[in-house]
């Protein structure tokens, strides 16, 4: 019998983290093997790259986590 993995699917390495911070603020953590690269967006500049292909960012923007493969 195997062993349930502990780890959410958007902490595995090679996703992406995107979560709302605030009203104004949206977080993105790209997630490597053993560490993340994490910075902050601000709602306009993550609609500017949502709008431009770059960013999948609908369910943060309406304050959920999600979890993508995509490139940052």
């Amino acid at each position: 019998m195997e062993a349930a993995s502990t780890k959410s699917p958007h902490e595995e390495p090679g996703n992406t983290k995107i979560e709302l911070i605030n009203e104004n603020e949206v977080q993105v953590s790209e997630i490597d093997a053993g560490s993340a690269t994490t910075f902050t967006l601000s709602k306009k500049d993550a609609l500017l790259l949502l709008s431009l292909g770059s960013l999948s960012l609908m369910a943060a923007l309406d304050g959920t986590s999600i979890s993508t493969a995509l490139p940052v």
